[in-house]
């Protein structure tokens, strides 16, 4: 008499039961799924020359006031300068090794080389410019670290009677944009930023008719990579130059702004999707094919059951662990990051299934009233599965997109 009084709330409790695990589930698949669409991408911070006008207009001091981070990359066009008055400039990397994504760092080595013509030739003797500081690499770490050696004891002179002076150099650079969006499946990008050193080589934005112009030299930009820049783990795309003058958004003392000529080079790697995916994902997909076999272990083996979710939470956090120490801070999840945040709410709804599974049956006496809750627990197990397949698999299309 007792289990014909209990069994109908017993059944509305299961359905209570489950209706809550579905809408547990419903809501951490929306709350990913609104993470994932209105996660943006962080705005280069910046200042446009318009917006810098007027942010010179008079206006009320506040309490907290700060001043405008400016992003000191405005980019103009190139000095126009005519070529007795350019300095031409090329390079060869014979080496690039040491890149850290975590310290934004690598180095390289190589030579490079400056062509001048006499009229800057004369400009650099009036004011005693020695040729290794006509230039200077903007994006340098350790300046104590950079080697700088000159092939010749002095500039040559070559037979159009332009002036060439060749240098050895070795320098730990830094990364200035690292996009990890889309992590493991990432382009990077190692930039090598030139521009000239001297004060009496610097021109105004404004007036460029004085402005000393800086070139890369176009007959030997085909060789610009050597032997030994392969990256481990990167597939090498090439290398792309521009030409710019940098404008400051400071006179660093003086009343106009400063506007330096500029070189940008860019080294272009990417990743192997196929390798990247069996390094990085593989394993995690693994993991969450253990979770979703889990619930075929009879309710019976509550202990068994209960073992697996901790096992794939402390597994998660070592798995995750290894590969953020490859990676620098960032204000934004990549996409690898919204696999593992998945992969732990899988495990946490998983361990809190089981755990309720298990108590459930242990309450429930008689083989009748086992193989009832056996069925019970059996259709929220499967429910669970299909809901955490069909995310899984939305989550591995989205990678599609990347």
């Amino acid at each position: 008499m007792l289990y014909t009084v209990a069994t109908p709330l017993r059944s509305r409790i299961i359905r209570k039961a489950r209706r809550a695990v579905l809408l547990v589930m419903l809501v951490l698949l929306a709350a990913l799924i609104g993470l994932a669409l209105c996660s943006q991408r962080p705005l280069q911070p910046g200042l446009s020359r318009a917006s810098d006008n007027a942010s010179n207009a008079p206006r009320a001091l506040e309490q907290r006031q700060f001043a405008p981070y400016l992003n000191r990359l405005e980019l103009l066009p190139p000095a126009t300068a005519d070529a007795s008055r350019t300095v031409t400039f090329g390079t060869h990397l014979e080496n690039v090794y040491d890149v850290s994504l975590r310290d934004r760092s690598f180095r390289i080595e190589g030579w490079y080389w400056l062509r001048w013509p006499a009229a800057i030739n004369t400009l650099l003797k009036e004011r005693q410019i020695p040729p290794s500081s006509i230039i200077e690499f903007t994006n340098l770490i350790e300046s104590n670290d950079m080697l700088l050696e000159p092939i010749q004891p002095a500039p040559r002179r070559l037979d159009n009677g332009d002036f060439l002076q060749e240098f050895r150099y070795s320098a730990k650079l830094y990364i200035s944009e690292i996009n990890l969006h889309a992590f493991p499946f990432i382009d990077l990008t190692l930039p090598i930023s030139i521009e000239f050193k001297p004060d009496e080589l610097f021109c105004s934005a404004d007036n460029q008719s004085d402005c000393v112009g800086l070139l890369v030299d176009q007959e030997s930009i085909q060789g610009t990579l050597g032997e030994f820049v392969t990256i481990n783990g990167y597939t090498t795309q090439g290398i792309w130059t521009q030409e710019v003058l940098h404008q400051y958004p400071t006179g660093f003392g003086r009343r106009a702004l400063v506007a330096v000529p500029a070189i940008r080079l860019q080294i272009a790697y990417n990743t192997e999707p196929f390798v990247a995916f069996i390094y990085y994902i593989f394993p995690l997909l693994v993991l969450m094919g253990v979770a979703l076999m889990s619930p075929f272990l009879p309710a019976q083996l509550g202990d068994v059951r209960l073992a697996i979710p901790t096992t794939i939470l402390l597994t998660l956090i070592f798995l995750q662990g290894g590969y953020r120490q490859e990676l620098p801070p960032q204000a934004y999840l990549s996409y690898l990051d919204w696999l593992y945040m998945y992969a732990y709410l899988v495990a946490a709804v998983l361990f809190g299934l089981f755990c309720w599974s298990t108590h459930r049956f242990s309450q429930v006496e008689g083989s009748e009233q086992q193989i009832k809750v056996t069925q019970q627990i059996q259709r929220l197990d499967s429910l669970f599965q299909g809901l955490t397949g069909g995310t899984l698999v939305l989550l591995l299309l989205w990678m599609l997109r990347l």
